[in-house]
């Protein structure tokens, strides 16, 4: 297959569902006692540099994180800043967001889509994942988040 006709998805696997809320923590509690989602855990991301439309800025976000058989499940709660996940609760919505899947190549995957017309939406990292949420609502009915874990680099 040539480089112009490469399957930007390769297929259709899914590794994480992501999930939009005001109160992270109170649709934990309804996720665990209702649907027995296993036990979800907390992080708070302060002051992280992204991506966010083409123009770097600063946000932070309440990350809620679990397995569900070999899916994870993440629940994110805008802080501050401007970010995708505001711009989803400021448009009324709340729950089901995107779908994320992890590549090979991070910087390749986006410029495929690139190629394809179209654009990430917003990229950054957190710890050592590094992502970008690809503006294919429109086009595919959901936003899909690319996703690739970066190794720590050994001591010599």
């Amino acid at each position: 297959m040539n480089e112009e006709n490469r399957l930007i998805l390769n297929d259709l696997k899914v590794d994480q569902l992501g999930f939009v809320y005001k109160d992270v923590e109170k649709q934990a509690q309804i996720l665990e006692s209702i649907y027995n989602i296993p036990k979800i855990t907390f992080f708070e991301f302060h002051d992280q540099t992204i991506t966010y439309r083409g123009k770097e800025t600063k946000n932070s976000i309440k990350l809620g994180t679990t397995q569900y058989f070999n899916l994870n499940i993440e629940l994110i709660q805008p802080l501050d800043g401007e970010n995708i996940y505001q711009e989803f609760i400021n448009s009324g919505r709340e729950g089901f967001h995107h779908i994320g899947r992890y590549v090979d190549d991070l910087d390749l995957s986006v410029e495929d889509f690139k190629k394809k017309g179209i654009k990430a939406l917003q990229m950054g990292q957190i710890v050592k994942l590094h992502y970008a949420y690809m503006d294919t609502e429109d086009t595919f009915g959901i936003i899909i988040e690319l996703m690739k874990i970066i190794p720590k680099k050994k001591k010599k």
